[in-house]
């Protein structure tokens, strides 16, 4: 087993009532070849007998492994509190019924490595019920660049679940802890905060095809043990739920309309970008204020779609 070289690994594992699954988590962030300078395990309140289980089976055999147990709050709370208490460089964020392959850490710290510009890390992954998986709708790894400019004005971003997830500590730490009164709407769910929060801080995304985590299926997925509802009024509640999210981070991070006319700069960092988000990237510079301003933005998206894609 080696050490992450340069930059340090804290793994952040959140849990409500998943004590059946939580050793294999554990298991699988300890066991990585490249070892995490700690494992962070918060029990958010669990009546499972999670923290009677944490105290008799873990704490004091591994000095890596630390637990924070805390009041149920919700998912979004639980990270927050990850978070507060991490020292590492890189932030894995790992719900409780997940695990990793034992190179996880290590493919994601050679990518942070390789390409310095980059903030967070997507990875592929695969279900444990053999469903498809490809969450992003990508098939090859590739440089998802930054998304501040879309995300402020389309809502738009790109994401996937919280256990294929890996970013730079000081991107975290920008939009996080969100703003009071938010993470109470987030019982469940908290990867679209983390992802949506990444995009607007401005971080530049990757994105790693080949699957590492296993994404784990089961009767009480959700991890409040919910089942997401499906009819159009839910989905409503939750575009809406997405809504006030996204205008508390921007106030957060305090930005303005002006961050629409990063779009042209921003979609130059996409590699290979979809034809979707070329459309996107259009409707994000036609919402610039000026009509001298719009028509810079739009033909720049345009030149820069057309040579991103002849490089690919």
């Amino acid at each position: 087993m080696t050490t992450l070289s340069r930059l340090s690994a804290s793994v952040l594992i959140n849990s409500y009532n998943y004590r059946r699954y939580l050793g294999e988590a554990i298991e699988s962030a300890t066991s990585q070849t490249c070892a995490p300078c700690e494992v962070i395990v918060v029990d958010d309140g669990s009546t499972d007998g999670t923290a009677e289980w944490l105290r008799a089976e873990l704490v004091g055999r591994d000095p890596r492994v630390r637990v924070i147990s805390q009041p149920n709050a919700g998912q979004l709370a639980a990270i927050e509190t990850a978070v507060a208490a991490a020292t590492g460089d890189v932030l894995f964020f790992l719900d409780a019924d997940d695990t990793w392959a034992p190179d996880y850490l290590a493919a994601v710290h050679a990518r942070l490595a390789a390409r310095p510009e980059v903030d967070y890390v997507f990875s592929g992954h695969v279900r444990s019920d053999g469903a498809p998986s490809d969450v992003l709708g990508e098939t090859r790894d590739r440089r998802l660049g930054r998304r501040s400019a879309q995300a402020y004005a389309t809502g738009k971003f790109p994401i996937s679940m919280t256990s294929t997830l890996a970013m730079r500590a000081t991107l975290a730490r920008r939009f996080l802890p969100t703003p009071p009164g938010l993470a109470p709407e987030w019982k469940t769910d908290a990867d679209q905060v983390l992802a949506l929060g990444a995009a607007l801080a401005g971080g530049c995304g990757d994105y790693l095809s080949h699957p590492r985590v296993l994404y784990r299926i089961h009767g009480a997925n959700h991890y409040a043990g919910r089942v997401r509802p499906r009819d159009a009024v839910s989905r409503e509640l939750g575009r809406a739920r997405t809504e006030r999210a996204r205008a508390a981070l921007v106030l957060r991070l305090g930005l303005g309309s002006d961050t629409v006319n990063r779009i042209g700069a921003e979609f130059a960092t996409i590699e290979r970008p979809t034809w979707r988000e070329f459309r996107r990237a259009l409707r994000t510079a036609a919402r610039a204020s000026g009509a001298r301003e719009r028509l810079r933005l739009l033909a720049a998206v345009c030149v820069r779609y057309l040579w991103r894609r002849s490089e690919g």
